[in-house]
């Protein structure tokens, strides 16, 4: 909840056992991506990827980084340091 205050969290007890997994699956995700973002690593690129349920394949998150990185190269110089 958004007070005037600030954000104020909401208990809500624990997940069940299949939600908690997806919602720990997704973290894992995000912390990886934002490792490659800062540090431009592709592999942990690949890797963030990988871990996404979304993925269906390693050989698939190669081929999205690439395509992804080459997009927005401009964008991205951590990514392509020499």
């Amino acid at each position: 909840v958004i007070t005037k205050d600030g954000p104020k969290p909401i208990a809500i007890g624990d997940l069940p056992v299949p939600v908690r997994g997806l919602v720990q699956q997704i973290k894992s995700f995000e912390r990886v991506a934002a490792e490659a973002a800062v540090t431009g690593d592709r592999n942990l690129a690949i890797l963030a990827l990988t871990i996404n349920p979304l993925v269906a394949s390693d050989k698939t998150a190669k081929e999205i980084v690439d395509e992804m990185l080459e997009a927005h190269k401009p964008y991205l110089p951590q990514f392509f340091k020499n």
